[in-house]
């Protein structure tokens, strides 16, 4: 949400373009005959996209990125309990306002929850 993506194509969440999203992972097939670069877009209140990954030949692997995300953070015990929902994110005022709205929303859902 910080930096602009280096594809002009890609619309850009730094100066707020329509449908850009401030997190992207993006998938580059290398070979020759298949190449192709995909990006993959999700907002701060979505889980991280499915990806099917190209493996040998016509075989792929659909991986669930949120998934592993959150099995990770809930097994880092030491850093999930560090995450201060009381607080806005670092640069808060770089996400767009719907964004905001959306940070502001989950924070005050968490506060509730912890209540």
């Amino acid at each position: 949400h910080e930096s602009r993506f280096p594809a002009r194509k890609i619309p850009d969440y730094t100066s707020r373009q329509p449908g850009s999203y401030p997190y992207l992972l993006v998938l580059t097939n290398p070979r020759p005959d298949k190449g192709k670069t995909k990006v993959y877009g999700f907002h701060v209140d979505t889980p991280i996209p499915k990806i099917e990954l190209p493996l040998a030949g016509d075989e792929t692997l659909v991986f669930d990125f949120d998934a592993v995300y959150q099995e990770t953070f809930a097994s880092l015990r030491h850093f999930s309990n560090r995450a201060d929902y009381t607080q806005p994110p670092k640069h808060f005022e770089r996400y767009s306002d719907v964004d905001q709205q959306r940070i502001t929303a989950r924070m005050q859902a968490i506060a509730t929850e912890t209540a």
